[in-house]
């Protein structure tokens, strides 16, 4: 198990790093990073490539939302103050046809298979991907 601390705007940076580094530190966790407001990427990063298991934020705010939509379920996101507490990314709501589409290409279906699920033509697949900014091979 090891943590990033992700550090906000608004607030003193020194103050934060102390809580979350006390509270990581209870846990026992190493801290990897320290990952401030303006690169939240830094953090998804890590999340995703398994070499965080938590991001510790010092107190809740939009950008801890955001950032636990990101990290999507790759790491737990929490904060410290005033109690800890994970917060939950959102749940995911079945969208658009569009976003349907991508998220099983994403996932690794085939233009074929997907024109199949949704009884349509893989030109018209491959469009939709185009637009939600894939590639998706021949344009046939």
């Amino acid at each position: 198990m090891s943590a990033a601390i992700f550090t906000q705007r608004g607030a003193p940076v020194e103050k934060q790093r102390a809580a979350c580094i006390d509270y990581a530190l209870g846990q026992h966790w190493p801290v990897l990073a320290i990952v401030p407001y303006w690169h939240p990427d830094d953090a998804v990063t890590l999340a995703k490539t398994g070499r965080i298991d938590h991001v510790v934020a010092a107190f809740d705010s939009k950008a801890v939302q955001q950032l636990a939509a990101d990290v999507d379920g790759d790491a737990q996101v929490i904060v410290v103050h005033p109690t800890p507490r994970v917060i939950e990314p959102p749940k995911h709501k079945l969208g658009t046809l569009g976003e349907l589409i991508l998220r099983w290409f994403r996932n690794g279906k085939t233009v074929k298979e997907i024109a199949a699920d949704v009884d349509g033509d893989t030109d018209d697949v491959r469009a939709i991907l185009r637009r939600y900014g894939e590639n998706p091979g021949r344009s046939s």
